[in-house]
C-alpha cells in the first residue's frame, strides 16, 4: 500500500492505493472520500460530481447547492438545528491531513461548538477502516449526531440488503411513501391502492427522491448494496451499540442526473439532534468526554 499527494479534479488530494483498490481524499473539501475504485472491475464506487468538477463552499452553505457526491461525514447534524448548519460543520471546510504509520489521519476542530474530530483511514485488501474519535474540549455538553453520508453509484440491478430489518419508517415528504412517520414493511410493502412496492430496489431514472430509516434501533450493525450490475457487494459494518440507526437516501434522478444511493449509519434518529432530543433518544457528549467508533467498508466480487 502507498499514500501520496496529488490533484483530483482540480483539488489537492491524498491517494491511498494497493493492488486492489484506490481511494482519494480531498483535503480542502471536508476530507471527502471523492473516489473509491475497485480495480478488478475498473469500477468507481463513489458517486461523482455531475459537473465533473468541484466548487469550494462557504461554511454554512446548503449542501445540495454543491457537488452532492462521494463520502462525507455529517457532524453534529444533517439538517439545520438551532446553531447547527446544514449537513454539519465538517463537509464544507479544509481538514488537517497527513500520513502517520501507514494510515491517513484526518483532523478538524469545531466552529460553533468546542470539539476535536478525527478520522483515521486504514486500508487492508478490499477493506477500508474508518476509525473515528470526537472529543468535547469545551465546558458545555454537546447534543450531536454523526452520520456517514456515502453516495454511491447505483443502477437498475442494485439491491439494498439490511440484515435483521423488516420495517422502515418514512422521514421524507413523499407521494409514494406518504406522510412522514408512515411505517412500511421491508423489503416489500403494499401501498394504499393495493400495489406492491419493492423498497430494496433502485430505478436511477424515476426522478424520485426518498429517505427512510430502518425502524427502531438496529439489531445488526451491517448494511450492503449490490453495485456494478450486480457484480460487486459494497458493505458497511459498525458496532450497533454505538451507531444505533441506519438511514437510506434514495436519489433516482430527483437531485442528481444519474441517481445515487446512500447507506447512512448514524448515532441518533433522525437527521437532527433537535428531533432526537424531542424523542428522548440522544446522549450528549459531556465536557472532556470522548466518543469513538469504527465504520468498515468492504468490497467483494459476486461472481
Amino acid at each position: 500500500m502507498k499514500i501520496w499527494k496529488g490533484v483530483y479534479k482540480g483539488l489537492n488530494a491524498f491517494f491511498i492505493e494497493n493492488e486492489l483498490i484506490k481511494l482519494t481524499v480531498l483535503k480542502d473539501l471536508g476530507a471527502k472520500i471523492a473516489s473509491l475504485i475497485y480495480k478488478e472491475q475498473d469500477f468507481e464506487v463513489a458517486a461523482q460530481p455531475n459537473s465533473g468538477s468541484y466548487t469550494l463552499p462557504r461554511f454554512g452553505d446548503s449542501f445540495e447547492n454543491y457537488d452532492v457526491s462521494g463520502f462525507d461525514d455529517c457532524f453534529p447534524t444533517i439538517d439545520p438545528c438551532l446553531d447547527m448548519v446544514d449537513h454539519g460543520e465538517l463537509w464544507s471546510r479544509p481538514w488537517d491531513i497527513g500520513e502517520e504509520n501507514g494510515s491517513l489521519v484526518c483532523r478538524i476542530e469545531g466552529v460553533r461548538f468546542s470539539y476535536r474530530f478525527e478520522r483515521i483511514i486504514q486500508v487492508e485488501g478490499t477493506t477500508i477502516n474508518l476509525n473515528y474519535r470526537v472529543e468535547n474540549v469545551g465546558e458545555k455538553p454537546i447534543n450531536a449526531l454523526w452520520a456517514f453520508h456515502g453516495l454511491v453509484r447505483g443502477d437498475e440491478y442494485s439491491r439494498i440488503i439490511i440484515p435483521g430489518v423488516d420495517k422502515v419508517v418514512n422521514v421524507h415528504k413523499s407521494k409514494r411513501l406518504h406522510d412522514i412517520g408512515t411505517v412500511h414493511n421491508f423489503p416489500e410493502t403494499v401501498l394504499p391502492d393495493g400495489t406492491s412496492l419493492r423498497l430494496d430496489r433502485f430505478n436511477p431514472f424515476s426522478g424520485r427522491t426518498e429517505k427512510f430509516y430502518a425502524y427502531g434501533r438496529l439489531k445488526i450493525g451491517e448494511a450492503a448494496l449490490t453495485l456494478n450490475h450486480g457484480k460487486l457487494e459494497y458493505k458497511l459494518s459498525f458496532r450497533e451499540d454505538v451507531v444505533h440507526y441506519l438511514g437510506l437516501w434514495i436519489d433516482e434522478g430527483g437531485l442528481r442526473s444519474d441517481g445515487a444511493i446512500a447507506l447512512e449509519p448514524t448515532t441518533a434518529f433522525y437527521d437532527s439532534p433537535c428531533i432526537a432530543k424531542e424523542k428522548g433518544d440522544i446522549k450528549p457528549i459531556g465536557p472532556g468526554e470522548t466518543l469513538s467508533w469504527t465504520l468498515r467498508i468492504s468490497l467483494k466480487p459476486l461472481y
